[in-house]
């Protein structure tokens, strides 16, 4: 995996589909938490701090 052999690497971000649970909930699970929608104001952006 990239990630895991990226150096110094601090934060992932992803989006999602703000109307759809499952996805809301598999990335909360990971411990993914919610900044708000982006810029279009249709994918939901969620954080990880490494």
């Amino acid at each position: 995996m990239v990630a895991k052999s990226t150096v110094n690497l601090k934060e992932i971000e992803i989006c999602y589909n703000p109307n759809n649970p499952v996805a809301k909930e598999f990335y909360c699970s990971f411990g993914f938490q919610e900044v708000g929608l982006d810029d279009d104001g249709e994918d939901m952006l969620a954080l990880i701090k490494l």
